[in-house]
């Protein structure tokens, strides 16, 4: 499914209000991470750091949840290959609605449903609230987003 539609079928499950069946699953390695090649999504799906938030839990954050839609989606191509740091899935009766790819390089560019997009802030804000900060791993990347939402408000974003 194209990452626009993905993402608009998401905004109408989010407006239903009807979360129960809904999840989050995130994968994540330390996003300074140092590899000899590029890794791929499904890389971070063996490892060890693996948080799975169901529909409850997504329900407390249904503002966030209900500002992703497929007009947020702004394809871009940077030229730098798919080097993945953090990857999660939304899925809807364990079927998965889409996904995110965040890279380990700061070209400002990351992927839903494998379409490489300028850099969205919401998906970053999205698993904040879910990272345990009790995690090395987890930790860089609670640091690399509120550093962001520093940078923004400075910014006057």
């Amino acid at each position: 499914m194209s990452a626009e539609k993905a993402l608009d079928k998401f905004a109408k499950i989010i407006e239903s209000g009807k979360l129960d069946d809904l999840s989050l699953t995130i994968y994540y390695v330390s996003p300074t991470l140092l590899t000899n090649m590029p890794l791929p999504a499904d890389a971070l799906k063996g490892g060890k750091n693996k948080i799975v938030i169901d529909g409850s839990r997504l329900e407390e954050h249904i503002d966030l949840l209900s500002q992703i839609n497929g007009d947020i989606l702004v394809p871009i191509e940077s030229g730098y290959p798919l080097d993945a740091r953090l990857y999660f899935i939304f899925n809807n009766k364990n079927r998965k609605i889409f996904d995110v790819v965040i890279k380990g390089t700061s070209d400002g560019s990351m992927y839903v449903n494998g379409l490489e997009i300028e850099q969205n802030d919401i998906f970053y804000y999205l698993i904040l609230p879910f990272l345990p900060e009790d995690v090395p791993e987890a930790e860089g990347w609670i640091d690399f987003i509120n550093a962001r939402k520093q940078e923004i408000a400075e910014n006057g974003g």
